[in-house]
């Protein structure tokens, strides 16, 4: 995957989830870029086929990964494969956001977003009246308002 795969994605996903902010956030493309860039386009895009037959959910990232095929494994000294100083504060910043929402919802009494379809879980949160859409929105801005500080701290 490159920059412009993600692009399209997210062009792919305006469809579905029309005026959804994400869709805008630099933050958020570089850190799709980071976990998706072993995979080839296509493979991504039948994953992301996949989750909207599952869920009506925005897909997360590592939801998509684990419905893609991994190529050959690359070789250790393959500068491709290796994170550099800002792959690993998007990595960062993307766990933190992970354990923010999880934290939220816990708060509210609610187990943890699973890895993998959802059905279920989306009918407990309907049955329990809850927005996670809300919850979702809060934590990313707060999550990202501290990545961008950092990126601009060049940490």
């Amino acid at each position: 995957m490159k920059k412009d795969d993600v692009d399209r994605l997210f062009d792919l996903l305006e469809i579905y989830f029309p005026g959804d902010a994400r869709l805008r956030d630099k933050v958020l493309k570089n850190a799709w870029l980071l976990v998706l860039k072993p995979f080839e386009p296509e493979d991504v895009k039948q994953a992301i086929a996949s989750h909207l037959r599952e869920c009506r959910f925005f897909p997360r990232v590592q939801e998509v990964a684990l419905k893609c095929h991994l190529p050959a494994a690359a070789p250790a000294d393959d500068v491709e494969f290796q994170l550099d100083k800002w792959d690993k504060l998007h990595l960062d910043h993307l766990k933190a956001y992970r354990e923010a929402i999880s934290a939220a919802l816990q708060e509210r009494g609610l187990p943890p977003m699973p890895n993998k379809g959802c059905g279920e879980w989306n009918q407990m949160i309907e049955a329990a009246g809850i927005d996670v859409m809300e919850i979702i929105e809060e934590t990313w801005q707060t999550v990202r308002s501290q990545a961008l500080v950092a990126c601009q701290q060049g940490a």
